[in-house]
This record gives C-alpha cells, sequence and structure tokens, in this order.
C-alpha cells in the first residue's frame, strides 16, 4: 500500500514539474524576442504605429504665408516685376489616405505689402504685386517633417498707384498728373492681371497642430492671349494650422508606406 502511494505522489509531482517546465518556456519567449529586438527595429515599429494612426483623418487647415515673393512678366509695364512683402492667407483641406502619404487642397492669395503691420500712406508712385491661386499636393511625412510637390493654377495682379502726397488746400489746388510726374509715365490706376500653369513644392516642420515651413510655386505656361512658356513665381515662408475634424473617412488599415 505504501509503495502504490509513493508511486502515485512521484507521478503526480513529475507531471507539475513538467507543466511549470512548458508554461515558464512558452512565457519567457515574447520577453526573449522582445529583449532581442535592436534599437533600429524599435524605431521603426514605433513610427509604423504612430504614422499608422494618421490613416484615414481628414484636417481642415488655415495658412498664413506671412512673407512672399512675387515675381512675374507684367504686359502693361512691359517688363518683369518683382516684389517681397508681406501679408497672406489660405485655407485648405488635406486627407491622409495612408499613415506617411497625404493629399492636400489649397486655394491662397498673396501680397507684398511693404510693412509687416498696419496701415501706411505711401506718397509718390507704387507698384504693388499680388497672386492668388490654387493647388494640389500629395505629401510624405517622416516624423516631424512633411515633403509635398503637385499642379497649381496662380492669377498674377500688378497694379499701379500715384500719391502726390498733398493735403489740405495745396492737395485741393494742385492737379496730381501721374503720367506727367511718374518715372513710367502710366495712369494712375493701371492694372495687369494674368493667369498661369505650373507646380508646387513644399516643405513644413510640425509643431503640434502648427507647420512652419516654405512654399515654392513656380509657372512655366501663361494662359493670356500672348500665352506661351513664360516662368514666373511665388515664394512664401508659411505659418500653417491643421484642425482636426475627429473623423475618419475610412476604417484605418496599418501600412508603413
Amino acid at each position: 500500500m505504501n509503495y502504490l502511494i509513493r508511486t502515485f505522489v512521484l507521478a503526480g509531482c513529475a507531471t507539475a514539474c513538467a507543466c511549470v517546465t512548458i508554461d515558464t518556456r512558452h512565457s519567457r519567449e515574447p520577453r526573449n524576442w522582445t529583449a532581442k529586438k535592436t534599437a533600429e527595429e524599435k524605431i521603426a515599429y514605433n513610427e509604423f504605429y504612430k504614422n499608422s494612426r494618421q490613416e484615414g483623418k481628414f484636417y481642415v487647415s488655415l495658412g498664413l504665408p506671412y512673407v512672399n515673393t512675387i515675381g512675374f512678366a507684367a504686359e502693361t509695364p512691359g517688363r518683369t516685376v518683382a516684389q517681397t512683402g508681406f501679408v497672406g492667407l489660405s485655407a485648405g483641406m488635406e486627407y491622409h489616405f495612408t499613415g506617411r502619404w497625404s493629399v492636400a487642397g489649397e486655394g491662397w492669395l498673396l501680397a507684398a505689402v511693404f510693412a509687416p503691420i498696419g496701415p501706411i500712406d505711401y506718397v509718390g508712385e507704387r507698384e504693388w504685386n499680388n497672386a492668388a491661386g490654387g493647388s494640389v499636393s500629395f505629401n510624405y511625412h517622416l516624423d516631424r517633417f512633411s515633403f509635398g510637390a503637385g499642379p497649381c493654377l496662380t492669377r498674377y495682379i500688378w497694379r499701379y498707384s500715384w500719391d502726390c502726397g498733398l493735403w489740405g488746400e495745396e492737395k485741393e489746388t494742385h492737379v496730381c498728373d501721374p503720367v506727367a510726374e511718374s518715372e513710367y509715365g502710366l495712369p494712375e490706376g493701371a492694372f495687369n492681371a494674368t493667369n498661369a500653369l505650373g507646380g508646387t513644392l513644399n516643405a513644413y516642420w510640425k509643431v503640434g497642430i502648427t507647420r512652419i515651413g516654405a512654399v515654392y510655386r513656380p509657372t512655366f505656361y501663361n494662359l493670356g492671349h500672348n500665352g506661351g512658356f513664360t516662368y514666373a513665381h511665388s515664394i512664401s515662408l508659411d505659418i500653417k494650422f491643421l484642425i482636426n475634424t475627429g473623423k475618419k473617412l475610412r476604417p484605418a488599415r496599418r501600412f508603413i508606406w
């Protein structure tokens, strides 16, 4: 009887040890696999997970292209006009169709005002360069940076103004004649506008909902009545804000590229 009891006790102990050994072996395997991952693999996994959360998200963008350079060939003065100044506004939408890629549509209005803030009275003759248009860009996102390119349509606007700089009775008695007194001999309110096709290139640095970067919009084909291949451009230092709508347009799937 004692022999049978000892046999059953030994058999039970052996079975328990075998079970513990198997469970321990299987439970340690994921920990060993995680510990063996290299730093590069961990970074790649974190980037993959972070980017996958962007897929399907839809954003509304508001931008302030604050410093602008606008240059194009204006038909009315018959020469190339180029100015660098301040003030601009843009608005658009952006959709992330994968974790790293998005498509954005944007409309913008650029000015080359000579003062960064506030209204100023300009005395004498002034030329004003403005640009307005729309663009579509495909953007690649890499951590805190994004790079994009696409087509754009730009309308370049040139305007001439004249102010004698006189006040009171002197202004009432003196007749300003911009044609006779100005350097270019142009009438007050001379105006020129032309449309052109080209592309857009952008690069941004992301900080929260803020994007800080530069946008280059070259155009190569003039759509005016003297149309043809003519180079023109606008360059902006841009501050943009992306507002998450909180909705996904389709269920997200994980993509690395």
